[in-house]
């Protein structure tokens, strides 16, 4: 059987069929409102992250549940490898006993908050803010600055976009690379699918593609920029402070399914592990034959195993099984005439990402 992005599989009154598939994706993603903001028919704050689905945004991440005082703001965030979220704020914060400035990133690991980077480090003073951040697929990390800021002789501008390495600081892209004005200010940054995107914190009406309006997400795909979306019901009194497209969890290959030998009428699925750093776990979905793209979430985990005992559902049924991490789903693959298969009818994860590590 070829490599695939997905593994299909077909039960046919006892008669096991492999079906090989390739990518599918469906591209979903995270922000945080600089102020709180009526998005739908809900109010949303400025501690909390939301996700964007199907034409409307859900709650994601609860500040406040979570320790996140009144007072600040969700400046930037971003999901780390393993599914944690890295968060930076507007104004000093003590979380989990520590104190964190504007210029720091810190960690959240659903229990405590731990310093991730500290601006210190790179010669950043305690009130610069880093007001957008993002990782890439190969684990670049950017930031960028809510005002001009002067690090060992450099000056980075609101609209550039800096790498965090491991030497300090360097500019990444430039505002005039990019096609911004140079006094426009990045509120937003993420990374998806090889595109960068961002947000602006005031209107630019001379950038490139553009006029663009805070709320706007803007897509550069390393040559230009492009309006990606615009959502009407925006309250024109806000912005987004943070844009967030989480890593892939990769490919799920070299599938075999055998009868188990201690349950009858159970089967035995196993494959090969998933080569992405951000995979940690694995969804199995199951769909009953002739009434295709009926796949339900069967089980959103398996410890992270790359086998699974199953018990069949009654009739004839397929199977389908996506790597996943904390916050992330893989491909579904396509069928047999290379059309993309929807994610299930009921998720394990609320967003999909297609791209290769």
């Amino acid at each position: 059987m070829r490599k695939t992005c997905a593994l299909f599989v077909m039960v046919i009154f006892g008669t096991l069929f492999l079906v090989a598939t390739s990518t599918y994706a469906q591209v979903r993603f995270y922000c945080s409102p600089d102020v709180p903001s009526y998005l739908g028919t809900t109010d949303y704050l400025q501690t909390q992250t939301v996700y964007y689905q199907g034409g409307s945004w859900s709650l994601e991440f609860d500040g406040p549940m979570y320790g996140i005082p009144s007072d600040v703001s969700i400046d930037a965030f971003a999901y780390d490898t393993n599914g944690d979220l890295i968060l930076s704020f507007d104004e000093p914060v003590t979380l989990s006993g520590t104190n964190f400035m504007p210029s720091d990133l810190v960690r959240y690991d659903g229990a405590t908050y731990t310093l991730y980077w500290s601006g210190s480090s790179a010669g950043l003073g305690p009130d610069t803010n880093i007001d957008a951040f993002a990782l890439t697929d190969t684990g670049k990390k950017l930031i960028s600055f809510s005002e001009p800021v002067t690090v060992g002789g450099t000056t980075y501008m609101p609209g550039d976009v800096v790498e965090i390495g491991t030497s300090g600081l360097s500019l990444y892209l430039s505002a005039s690379t990019l096609g911004i004005g140079g006094t426009s200010d990045i509120s937003g940054l993420g990374y998806g699918s090889d595109n960068l995107y961002l947000t602006l914190g005031e209107p630019d009406p001379t950038a490139t593609g553009g006029p663009y309006i805070p709320g706007d997400i803007i897509k550069y795909n390393g040559t230009s920029l492009s309006l990606w979306l615009r959502d009407s019901s925006f309250p024109g009194y806000a912005r987004w402070d943070g844009l967030s497209f989480d890593g892939p969890p990769g490919n799920a290959t070299k599938l075999k399914v055998q009868k188990s030998s201690t349950s009858p009428g159970s089967l035995v699925l196993s494959w090969t592990a998933s080569t992405c750093a951000r995979v940690t776990d694995y969804a199995i979905y199951e769909g009953t034959i002739g009434s295709w793209y009926s796949h339900s979430n069967l089980t959103c985990s398996t410890g992270g195993s790359t086998t699974a005992d199953i018990t069949p559902g009654s009739g004839n049924t397929y199977y389908i099984i996506v790597p996943e991490n904390k916050i992330v789903e893989g491909s579904y693959g396509t069928n047999s005439s290379g059309n993309e298969r929807p994610v299930g009818l009921s998720l394990c994860r609320p967003l999909q990402k297609k791209a290769s590590c």
